[in-house]
């Protein structure tokens, strides 16, 4: 054979064995990696079941945090995680334990509505305004933003009821105005003790007085608080005590405003508000006004 002929035929023999070799080495490669690995240990994250199973978790550990939670007596927070827990995975597995847990919450909040309606319905309106009030804010939106298979009354709302019944009952107003104003008055009782030994003290129990007979007017307390203030009102040496110590606290607020102004370098409104004591207090320097303010 011609040996000019034969090399061609050589080089075209041994790239068809290097072409087969590669192809060869890819193959093996290729069987040896398998199918095609994702994150999370070779599971496919679109895959619905491993979804599925990540919802689950998910909801399972809303669903232990109410619990402990609610074991805790923390109703408001529990209630938050049963909703949650119904929101991730719906009403399958722990969304259905956390919509049992739910239900149980409210009929614990039908039976205080049910408590405060009996007291109402005693006469006990004190008791029954605060049952209403703690379980008003306690259930409320206890379902909101669920979708149910079922209704239930809103506990909150029916709590509102009987509030909203108290305050259009007089007889119940009298009763609460009474409760409120007595417990202010233990306070007033200890300034009345005080003014024997500090006279200035009769400008504050004749505020307390006031402040009682305003804001509880219908019932017994109130009227009496009323009464005293004016008794204290037409004593003239009384009297005199009172506005004397009001016009030091007035002072006393006064210049302690204008001290503030100068420290934030407000300047001109401390010299206005200086030149409003001279005028109500002619004839006194700024010196004399605050040894008046300290007496």
């Amino acid at each position: 054979m011609n040996t000019q002929t034969a090399k061609p035929l050589e080089a075209k023999r041994s790239r068809r064995l290097f072409f087969c070799a590669v192809i060869a080495l890819v193959g093996s490669q290729a069987a040896l990696a398998g199918p095609p690995i994702f994150g999370g240990g070779g599971r496919d994250p679109m895959d619905p079941d491993a979804q599925r199973r990540g919802l689950v978790a998910k909801a399972q550990q809303y669903l232990e945090s109410g619990q402990r939670l609610l074991a805790d007596g923390k109703i408001i927070q529990a209630k938050t995680k049963f909703k949650a827990a119904i929101g991730t995975i719906g009403l399958d597995g722990p969304g259905l334990t956390a919509f049992n847990a739910l239900k149980g919450i409210h009929d614990e909040g039908m039976r205080e509505v049910m408590r405060s309606k009996a007291l109402y319905d005693e006469g006990n309106f004190i008791e029954a305004l605060d049952i209403a009030r703690k379980t008003k804010s306690i259930y409320a939106n206890l379902f909101s933003g669920l979708e149910l298979p079922q209704s239930f009354p809103s506990v909150s709302r029916l709590a509102k009821r009987i509030i909203k019944a108290i305050d259009k009952n007089p007889a119940a107003q009298v009763q609460i105005q009474e409760h409120e104003a007595t417990t202010r008055l233990k306070r007033v009782v200890q300034l009345e003790k005080r003014v024997k030994e500090e006279p200035a003290r009769y400008y504050d129990l004749y505020r307390a007085y006031r402040t009682i007979a305003k804001r509880y007017p219908d019932c017994p307390t109130g009227q009496d608080c009323a009464e005293q203030a004016i008794k204290l009102r037409n004593d003239k040496s009384i009297w005199k005590i009172i506005k004397r110590e009001r016009r030091r606290r007035e002072l006393r607020s006064a210049l302690s405003t204008i001290k503030t102004l100068e420290a934030n370098g407000m300047a001109d409104q401390a010299d206005a508000e200086l030149a409003k004591l001279f005028k109500r207090f002619p004839g006194k320097s700024r010196k004399e006004l605050e040894k008046l303010a300290d007496k």
